[in-house]
């Protein structure tokens, strides 16, 4: 387990983080940033060694971390676990990708996979956390979508849920999870995907992945990419 670096941090906030969670050990490789206030620039630098990723605290000192993100930055993955505010207003999905794909040594990833990765991620934010429906393509509907979006946005109890986004290299495959905090949507119902997904972000996300997983009523996003390792090309 990668061990905890706190900056900026109370005792208190520190409470909710480390107890049953990610315990700090001296001889562990790799270190995950803990702040209270994520910028983009920090996202980046939890991306890049010596760390392995970061947690956002929460503002009402709720720290809870998904199972994905525990299992993948227990064995040897990366992951970010950050409040809605923090991922909507930074480019999450690219610099995670591309650090994923530089640590399980499948060479650059395409742009392809990162706008996929990007897709999966902007839904779970908008149509997970925030809750807002999908867009019709007509203007009237586009600028009750977007009068939506900004209620949310308001919404403090919205706008600080929990997302989260981690990997890890097994094989011959990357898998990737997305995790939100959102209502959830019914994983049976007609193909069109979750409350809002774009058919053209589906096709994208198929086309990308060789296997895609639904998970935890539609709050968990399971993506498995097949890659070539740079080391055996």
């Amino acid at each position: 387990m990668p061990r905890l670096l706190f900056e900026e941090c109370s005792s208190a906030e520190l409470a909710t983080v480390l107890p049953g969670r990610l315990k700090r050990r001296e001889n562990d490789a790799g270190e995950i940033l803990v702040k209270a206030d994520f910028q983009e620039d920090d996202i980046v630098r939890a991306l890049r060694a010596p760390f392995r990723g970061g947690i956002q605290l929460s503002a009402d000192g709720e720290s809870r971390l998904g199972e994905y993100f525990l299992a993948h930055v227990r064995d040897g993955g990366i992951g970010l676990s950050l409040c809605t505010g923090a991922a909507y207003d930074a480019d999450v999905a690219g610099p995670f990708v591309q650090a994923l794909w530089r640590l399980a040594a499948a060479g650059p990833a395409d742009e392809a996979i990162c706008l996929a990765v990007h897709e999966a991620l902007a839904n779970a934010l908008v149509h997970g956390n925030l809750e807002v429906p999908r867009l019709d393509e007509d203007l009237d509907a586009f600028l009750g979508h977007c009068q939506l979006l900004e209620d949310a946005k308001s919404d403090p109890a919205r706008w600080g849920r929990r997302i989260e986004i981690s990997g890890i290299g097994k094989g011959g495959d990357v898998e990737v999870a997305i995790q939100d905090q959102g209502l959830g949507y019914q994983v049976h119902g007609p193909a069109t995907g979750k409350a809002g997904h774009r058919l053209h972000g589906l096709e994208l996300i198929n086309a990308c992945t060789s296997n895609v997983r639904v998970e935890d009523g539609g709050r968990c996003l399971v993506l498995v990419f097949a890659t070539q390792r740079s080391d055996e090309s």
